[in-house]
């Protein structure tokens, strides 16, 4: 299964509740959403279940930008 990385931008914004045009791949979840740590962990483990796939905490710990959780999340989506 192949998630596009436009699909994953529109699947945060509807998440997080904010106007897609808002969210690019460059977007920083902490620096530009303002997210802290627990709000991300949140975000990421409720994209793991909703795609059904599994990240790694080495994995997840990458992530900080939208454009990182579509990356992170691709090789898992490719199974």
């Amino acid at each position: 299964m192949i998630f596009p990385a436009e699909r994953m931008t529109e699947l945060v914004a509807w998440l997080l509740d904010v106007p897609k045009g808002r969210l690019h791949p460059y977007t920083h979840f902490k620096d530009d959403l303002l997210l802290d740590d627990l709000d991300l962990t949140l975000l990421i483990t409720t994209i793991e279940r909703r795609l059904g796939v599994y990240l790694s905490e080495e994995d997840a710990a990458r992530i900080e930008t939208v454009q990182d959780l579509s990356r992170q999340l691709q090789p898992s989506l490719m199974c």
